[in-house]
């Protein structure tokens, strides 16, 4: 993996688990709903980037 494209992973990984650890915690209201939500969307987008990328479909 590239050098840049690590820490790029990383720093959007990171900000994925804090939105759904946020979220968890403000469940019963819909900011926090929301906030599930873009933390899934975080981690979604990860996989739907590097599993092309690793299977060189991209």
């Amino acid at each position: 993996m590239e050098h840049e494209l690590f820490w790029a992973s990383l720093a959007i990984f990171s900000v994925g688990v804090l939105f759904i650890c946020a979220g968890f915690s403000r469940r019963d209201n819909a900011s926090g709903i929301a906030l599930l939500w873009v933390g899934a969307a975080c981690m979604l987008g990860l996989v739907f980037y590097h599993i092309p990328k690793m299977l060189h479909l991209v």
